[in-house]
């Protein structure tokens, strides 16, 4: 009898999945091709490995913004030997945040904005943006004047510049209420 010993092959271009922008407080898969008799090590740099260690594919999850990584070492399990590493490079972003008043009585105007300031694409349904005055809306922030009735409103914000943010849009929902009536013949 002889005895034969199967060794692992890594497929060609071998990489790690999973996605490189994500935002805070998400949980993501990340996983790496399924090889018989190999043994997955997984570590994350900023974020929690919170199941899946010792598998091809394992879920974390990103608190905080900022440059992260998820590294993997794969061994042989029948020799005992280091076959190679790889690492994926991850940028946890803020999400755009808007800043404004959510409730409002129709006939106001309020002011929205973007918390950091920067410059976005504005528009909105059941009101008027009035500053800027021109379309497209492009600016750090918008007036709105709630002029077409009472009810749900949305206000979209699309960044002008790309990959600070962990998201391409965003938008916030208003709603409008009527005006109280003015009591006459007191």
């Amino acid at each position: 009898g002889e005895a034969y010993s199967f060794i692992p092959e890594l497929p060609n271009n071998p990489e790690i999945y999973g996605d490189s922008v994500v935002c805070p407080q998400t949980f993501k898969n990340y996983s790496f091709a399924c090889i018989p008799g190999v043994s997955y090590f997984w570590q994350v740099t900023g974020g929690i490995i919170k199941s899946g260690q010792f598998t091809s594919e394992i879920i974390v999850e990103w608190p905080n913004v900022g440059s992260c990584q998820v590294s993997l070492n794969l061994t042989s399990s029948t020799f005992s030997c280091n076959l190679s590493s790889f690492t994926f490079n991850i940028e946890v972003l803020p999400r755009i945040s808007i800043l404004g008043t959510t409730n409002i009585c129709e006939g106001l105007n309020s002011i929205y904005q973007d918390l950091n300031n920067n410059v976005s694409e504005w528009n909105i349904n059941n009101g008027t943006i009035i500053n800027p005055t021109i379309q497209p809306f492009i600016s750090n922030q918008i007036e709105v004047i709630w002029d077409q009735g009472a009810g749900p409103a949305t206000i979209y914000a699309v960044p002008r510049q790309s990959s600070i943010y962990c998201e391409e849009s965003t938008s916030i929902n208003i709603i409008v209420n009527e005006k109280p009536q003015t009591p006459s013949g007191i």
